[in-house]
């Protein structure tokens, strides 16, 4: 059934295009790279359109500048974070007055501030009304960003993880194919595997067990990963198979029926 394929195997080095089950399927690829980069270039963007729109962000940008504030109010606060609330005034670069209302966090030295103490704070240039104390402003930063930087790593990390091993099965066969020893093999036990990891989005995969006689002569018995379904419910023990393997390792071997297609 294969053999016009199966006789330009005993040559080396041989063309892994000669067995089309070694191809990359690039449209079978394409979708799920469109849809992992859509999602991190829509996360991104919420992350950017938030920073920007946030009052606070603004300040850590390079669009600020700082001033000397004078303080004319200061109201004790019962909470955890916050120890006092500090209303003050300043000056901008052109001299215009501004005032603010900044809240100090209960580990900072400024809990103690009172009337008339001057403080460090930082505006945004083209609106000075938005200013708080330069010290709080790292504090004071969204952690609900967090939340939109992470998504893209969590979706990642779930579907990088139904591409990579089929990937990295294939780059491995064409290793072996390129310049492995071609055999014939037979079978003597056939198992299931199923990946826990991946629930129901785990392809069909077999781990076919094989006896063959190496370069030198000695025996060598190995599991090698097989996926086609249909030829593997044909397959039974006693079974004859093609099997291409790296003369240094024999273990390492690939079916050349899997990828024949």
């Amino acid at each position: 059934m294969y053999s016009n394929i199966v006789e330009k195997l005993a040559v080396t080095p041989r063309d892994p295009n000669d067995l089309p089950g070694l191809k990359l399927d690039r449209k079978a690829m394409t979708l799920p790279i469109i849809i992992i980069m859509t999602v991190i270039v829509t996360m991104a963007s919420i992350v950017i359109f938030i920073h920007m729109a946030n009052p606070m962000a603004q300040l850590t940008g390079k669009n600020t500048s700082n001033a000397i504030a004078s303080i004319y109010e200061v109201e004790k606060l019962s909470g955890n974070r916050s120890c006092v609330q500090v209303s003050y005034k300043f000056k901008d670069k052109k001299g215009m007055e501004f005032t603010g209302k900044s809240r100090i966090s209960s580990s900072s030295p400024y809990c103690k501030l009172k009337e008339s103490d001057t403080i460090t704070i930082r505006y945004a240039n083209g609106a000075p009304d938005n200013n708080y104390v330069d010290s709080e402003i790292g504090k004071r930063t969204p952690d609900k960003l967090m939340v939109f930087i992470m998504m893209p790593l969590m979706i990642l990390l779930v579907l990088l993880p139904l591409l990579l091993p089929q990937v990295r099965q294939k780059f491995q066969a064409k290793k072996i194919f390129k310049n492995g020893v071609f055999t014939k093999a037979k079978v003597y036990y056939i198992k299931r595997d199923i990946d826990i990891n991946r629930g129901a989005f785990s392809p069909q995969k077999f781990k076919v067990f094989l006896d063959f006689t190496d370069a030198d002569g000695k025996q060598v018995r190995t599991g090698v990963n097989f996926t086609n379904d249909w030829l593997v419910n044909q397959l039974a023990v006693g079974s004859e198979l093609h099997v291409i393997y790296l003369a240094e390792k024999p273990e390492k071997a690939m079916i050349v029926e899997d990828y024949i297609c």
